[in-house]
């Protein structure tokens, strides 16, 4: 399954909010997403992952929480214009979407719009 930066954002956003429980059918874009971001050390949730059941019902992640590198990741996508306009770039730069591109197009739109105001 491909890496989805907008999936990614959007569920650490919820985490940040305080979704303390984030049901993830086995296999969906959002379990997936879920393993990456703790695979990256964005979210630390000790026991989150639950075997399916016999019933067949999806694993619960309990009480993930966001670690300083998800909250410095988030805080550099937060912002939906500045999301846009990091995704533009990208984009235009025909760049894949790594979590260390994201952050470098962030932070030089930042770097931008502060040259701007110091004019």
């Amino acid at each position: 399954m491909k890496r989805d930066m907008d999936t990614v954002r959007e569920l650490l956003m919820r985490i940040e909010l305080g979704e303390d429980q984030i049901q993830a059918e086995h296999g969906s874009t959002e379990a997936h997403h879920l393993l990456l971001l703790k695979d990256a050390r964005f979210i630390d949730s000790p026991f989150s992952e639950f075997p399916m059941n016999e019933a067949g019902d999806p694993p619960l992640w309990m009480q993930p929480r966001l670690t300083w590198a998800g909250c410095e990741y988030l805080d550099s996508v937060r912002d939906k214009g500045k999301w846009e306009k990091v995704k533009q770039l990208i984009a235009s730069k025909g760049e894949s979407a790594s979590m260390e591109t994201v952050k470098a197009a962030a932070a030089l739109l930042l770097k931008q719009a502060f040259e701007q105001l110091a004019q």
